[in-house]
């Protein structure tokens, strides 16, 4: 699933080329994550780069970079920084322990995993091996966990699938896991599906479940569009977007089909569907009490 990568902050203000070589590697498409590691990254990254360029155009540059990363490139998890009175480095082989990254990319320290060289961190490295397609086994769980990073980090959650039935517990499970992984994080979540219940029915149907989020702090709006415009199921967040060949109701009860395939959406496919779905006219709304 998505990668998370622990990044020296010193290494990658190396220079200006090698900060966005790296930076080009990372967002929510490409299926790999900068971890915020410690919380003050970006700051620690600002830092370096003033003791390596003070005084040098190299620092303007790299300063502005630095300010205009991508929401969706760098991934906070809430992990515990360590002990700042030690390098980076052993901090991250320390966190490593505790809890692994997938790679830790360091400019010139030991090359032997986790540790990634800088210098060494091309195509050919397994850590950027293609990863924005995954054959998912169709159980609630491993649904909510190809999606973690947006339930986590969302703002805002459109889940589209034409057949979304919130009474059923094939869609019932995975929604629920969703709302679990989110955790506290607690996006506004919309769903959309097609009209062939009919607006009274669909709203029944999604009642007591949509109640039952709202309760745990969660607002859920439905929308209804026309069947014949509905086809590709999605999960898209303010952050990006997943396309799930099959939908987004599970398996568990083994009746169909086991796996589905799940793609991550490039940014200008993303940002389509994202206004395709628009949130004008919701048909009921379900608030946090």
């Amino acid at each position: 699933m998505f990668k998370v990568i622990a990044v020296d902050p010193g290494a990658i203000v190396r220079s200006d080329r090698d900060l966005v070589y790296v930076l080009e590697k990372f967002g929510m498409h490409q299926g790999r994550v900068i971890s915020e590691f410690p919380r003050r990254w970006r700051a620690m990254a600002f830092d370096a780069a003033q003791q390596r360029h003070r005084g040098k155009v190299e620092l303007a540059r790299i300063t502005e970079r630095l300010r205009q990363v991508q929401e969706g490139v760098l991934y906070s998890a809430g992990r515990p920084g360590g002990d700042a009175a030690l390098p980076w480095v052993q901090r991250a082989a320390a966190e490593h322990a505790r809890e692994p990254f997938d790679a830790i990319l360091v400019e010139d320290e030991p090359a032997d995993p986790p540790f990634v060289q800088l210098d060494q961190f091309d195509e050919a490295h397994a850590c950027l091996a293609p990863n924005r397609q995954w054959d998912v086994r169709r159980e609630a769980l491993r649904i909510a966990e190809v999606c973690v990073l947006h339930l986590k980090t969302a703002k805002h959650l459109k889940l589209v699938d034409p057949y979304m039935d919130l009474s059923q517990r094939r869609f019932r499970r995975p929604f629920e896991s969703m709302l679990a992984e989110a955790g506290a994080n607690r996006p506004l979540i919309d769903i959309y599906r097609s009209d062939g219940l009919g607006e009274a029915e669909t709203i029944r149907r999604a009642d007591r479940l949509a109640s039952k989020a709202a309760s745990e702090g969660f607002c859920i709006r439905l929308f209804i569009r026309p069947e014949a415009g509905m086809h590709n199921r999605f999960l898209l967040s303010d952050r990006g977007g997943l396309m799930f060949a099959t939908g987004l109701d599970d398996d568990d009860d083994g009746s169909g089909t086991s796996h589905d395939v799940v793609t991550l959406l490039d940014p200008p496919l993303w940002r389509s569907k994202w206004s395709e779905y628009s949130d004008e006219h919701a048909v009921f709304e379900w608030r946090p009490e």
